[in-house]
């Protein structure tokens, strides 16, 4: 009936729609982050555990950074680690002060086939 023009759309209906829409994005973006704090927390994960292997004690992820370039000045790690594990530590800390507010897609997908590079880099 609503097809045929028999029932009138309600100007309350139309908002609805249009708010569920947004929700759905809203979900969508969420669910992106969710994905990228995945990646974050393995990529924080597997840091610590080359250093902890190596005897370095390191408590927070800005630890692992600073431990990270300081190696990185001793040549002890590659330039392609310290670089990978900054570029996620800062796109994490945007997300954390809203500075980002939807997840870039192609980034996430590059940063997800270069975890494993990553891990074959640390020699995990």
């Amino acid at each position: 009936m609503l097809e045929n023009g028999l029932i009138k759309t309600s100007p309350e209906y139309l908002e609805i729609m249009k708010k569920r829409a947004e929700e759905g994005i809203n979900y969508v973006n969420l669910m992106l982050i969710k994905a990228f704090e995945s990646l974050y927390n393995s990529v924080i994960t597997i840091s610590q555990y080359y250093l902890i292997k190596n005897n370095i004690n390191v408590y927070s992820p800005e630890d692992i950074l600073n431990k990270f370039e300081e190696l990185k000045r001793k040549r002890k790690i590659s330039s392609e680690v310290y670089n990978y594990y900054k570029e996620v530590y800062e796109y994490m800390k945007k997300i954390e002060h809203k500075e980002v507010k939807n997840i870039d897609l192609d980034l996430l997908k590059e940063l997800l086939e270069e975890f494993e590079k990553y891990k074959e880099k640390l020699n995990i």
